[in-house]
């Protein structure tokens, strides 16, 4: 919850002159980039980029000196990896960040966008629904909860959402209280539009 006071306690571990910090985290601007609004959960306090953590950084006395050292194919999606050094470090420079980051008017047009594109998904369920049309989901993650939620949508417009896991078997999904079966559910109440949420 609090992360310049974790970042401040880490600089006081590391050998000032040799010592390296490496935090992986979910990067901001990839979210942002892909829409990705759903990764906007309870499991995380903070949305960072890179330009916000080398600020950060920078606050606890700390110089980011690297970014995504790693080849994308050995990343998670939507990783941010992050290096650091004391800012005593003599043998590493600090990476300066772009100051159009904080511009607020680019994360209003991305907020705008997220209301947009889930009030047309509440639109688009519920003028289906209104025609007859049964709706079922796949994937019982968090993303597919944000997204339900987002949208305002619940177990009024979803029978069911299936899942592979068999240990969510007839639970449900918080918030929108929708059940959440087993993938051969489909046979036993089937359903005319199911819904594919996001994967991690």
């Amino acid at each position: 919850p609090d992360p310049t006071q974790s970042l401040r306690t880490i600089r006081e571990l590391i050998h000032p002159e040799q010592g390296i910090v490496v935090i992986e985290i979910h990067d901001l601007a990839e979210i942002i980039e892909r829409r990705e609004a759903c990764l906007f959960c309870h499991e995380h306090t903070i949305y960072v980029t890179w330009q916000m953590m080398s600020r950060m950084f920078r606050a606890a006395g700390l110089k980011l000196v690297a970014v995504n050292p790693l080849p994308q194919e050995h990343c998670r999606g939507n990783s941010l990896i992050v290096v650091g050094v004391a800012d005593t470090n003599p043998h590493h420079k600090e990476i300066e960040g772009d100051p159009a980051v904080w511009d607020l008017d680019f994360y209003r047009s991305f907020a705008s966008e997220v209301e947009r594109s889930h009030e047309a998904l509440h639109q688009f369920v519920k003028a289906k629904a209104a025609e007859g049309v049964r709706w079922g989901g796949y994937g019982a993650s968090a993303r597919s909860i944000s997204t339900l939620s987002l949208a305002g949508l619940d177990n009024r417009d979803f029978r069911y959402v299936v899942d592979a896991n068999q240990s969510l078997s007839d639970w449900l999904l918080p918030k929108s209280h929708v059940p959440i079966r087993s993938p051969e559910h489909v046979y036993e109440e089937p359903v005319d539009e199911i819904v594919v949420f996001n994967y991690g």
